[in-house]
């Protein structure tokens, strides 16, 4: 598939469960802690990326500047 494509469709997976989220709130009328929960767990899930991410680069930094 290629680094290129793989990057382009990671980030497309980004925006879906962004979009499925909207959807899913759009269509529950009640019962609403349900569809909080999962925003959550989702949210969760895309801060911990950058989050870990950036920790990475700082380990590596260290590592080179050792």
């Amino acid at each position: 598939m290629g680094g290129k494509n793989w990057n382009r469709l990671h980030k497309l997976i980004y925006v879906a469960a962004v979009c499925g989220i909207i959807h899913y709130w759009w269509q529950v009328k009640n019962g609403r802690a349900h569809a909080g929960g999962m925003t959550a767990i989702l949210a969760l899930l895309l801060l911990a990326r950058p989050v870990l991410a950036w920790n990475q680069r700082r380990k590596a930094r260290a590592v080179v500047a050792a």
